[in-house]
């Protein structure tokens, strides 16, 4: 890629449960380290890489079962009560 070339991402279809996994995973963070963590973040948001990929396809099988929408689907996460920003 060129420098100043623009890339699109689609979120058409996205498993969005992933943002909530990512969610937990940074909240776990000290302050500190979510303001040295946030661009990681995003990237992973972006990039759907192979941990995307697994969440998706276990979430579109989990829907298959249950014959629903994948957006129906609930992940065990547990946010805190309490965020120290």
């Amino acid at each position: 890629s060129s420098v100043g070339e623009v890339h699109w991402v689609s979120f058409h279809h996205y498993i969005t449960q992933y943002v909530d996994v990512l969610n937990e995973r940074f909240l776990a963070l000290d302050a500190e380290k979510r303001v040295k963590n946030i661009s990681i973040m995003v990237k992973r948001l972006v990039e759907q890489d192979d941990e995307y990929q697994q969440y998706r396809a276990a979430i579109t099988k989990a829907a298959r079962t249950h014959d629903c929408p994948t957006h129906d689907i609930d992940l065990d996460i547990d946010y805190p009560d309490e965020i120290d920003w």
